[in-house]
């Protein structure tokens, strides 16, 4: 008689357990994704990248800009050696870095006088982007930054190779 007591104990744990498995799993954020339409995925990646791009370049303005603008200009020769026109876009990115300087996702927001695009494909091509493209910089910790950007890319003459 005992051991019926338990019983609904044992199915709450067992609720618990399944709810947290399942809570784990969609913790996993996308790589790509509209700002407004996963908040949650936006929060939890904020949460986790809590240092800035300035942070991971120990304060140097000038070496944070010079590499978001690097990121930018391979986002826009990606685009080009994947056939994916994103020349007349504008919006808001938070791009969330790992310590290596990998990319772990891409948040984005398209601005109303951007040129219309599919959300949809953008993702797919951001997704693509990210496992392409990496930050030149080893920090001790994830660190992500807010910016805007517009295609093409235009912060000053191009550097002559």
């Amino acid at each position: 008689m005992t051991v019926m007591k338990y019983i609904p104990i044992l199915f709450v744990l067992l609720c618990g357990l399944v709810s947290m498995d399942a809570a784990a799993q969609q913790a996993v954020p996308p790589k790509a994704f509209e700002i407004h339409k996963d908040q949650d995925a936006f929060e939890f990646l904020s949460g986790r990248h809590n240092s800035s791009l300035m942070d991971a370049f120990a304060g140097d303005i000038d070496k944070a800009f010079k590499s978001w603008v690097h990121m930018l200009r391979a986002m826009e020769a990606f685009s080009k050696e994947v056939s994916y026109d994103i020349d007349g876009t504008k919006m808001l990115f938070k791009v969330f870095w790992n310590e290596d300087g990998s990319i772990a996702s891409i948040a984005f927001f398209l601005r109303p006088n951007s040129r219309n695009i599919d959300p949809t494909q953008f993702a797919v091509f951001l997704k693509a982007f990210t496992q392409e493209y990496k930050l030149p910089v080893v920090t001790d910790r994830k660190f992500a930054h807010y910016g805007g950007a517009s295609f093409p890319v235009y912060a000053g003459p191009r550097q002559q190779k």
